[in-house]
């Protein structure tokens, strides 16, 4: 594990601490009205851990704890709060590499070949569109009985789940 004390900071100030943040600053508005929905952005990593890349899975592990933590002190005031974790999604940070450590400028076949992996369908990288329809589906009425999950985003999340 060569990942330094500045990277773990880094990661974690962002991806766990970041969140926490912005939960803290909406959520007394949220238990106020009685009524609110939170979901965060977390990752496939955060649900079955990222070789190479220990900063960032702790980071979206400790998110999806966050989510069900928070959750269960909200929810008697209606207020929802759920992760999505995709994988790999069409954006210019994936196509840069940066999610295969080691890898220095990897192709886009083997970026698409590694997201391949995460899915149980044949699904490589996703588009936003499909993380996105995830996300609506957990705002929306259809979601209304959902709180604490860590949800897979995108192609998978279509598949398990019904979502439009």
């Amino acid at each position: 594990m060569t990942i330094t004390d500045a990277q773990w900071r880094d990661v974690l100030e962002v991806n766990l601490f970041g969140v926490a943040n912005a939960m803290r600053a909406v959520l007394p508005h949220m238990v106020e009205r009685k009524s609110g929905v939170i979901v965060a952005n977390s990752s496939v990593g955060g649900r079955m851990g990222t070789p190479g890349v220990p900063n960032y899975g702790a980071a979206k592990w400790g998110m999806i704890g966050l989510v069900k933590s928070v959750a269960l002190e909200v929810g008697k005031s209606n207020v929802r709060v759920n992760a999505v974790c995709p994988t790999f999604i069409d954006t210019e940070l994936t196509w840069q590499g940066t999610s295969l450590p080691g890898k220095p400028r990897p192709t886009r076949a083997e970026i698409e070949q590694v997201a391949r992996q995460f899915h149980g369908l044949d699904v490589g990288v996703l588009p936003p569109e499909d993380v996105a329809a995830a996300v609506l589906f957990l705002v929306s009425d259809e979601g209304r009985f959902l709180t604490g999950e860590a949800r897979r985003g995108g192609g998978q999340q279509r598949a398990l789940a019904g979502v439009r």
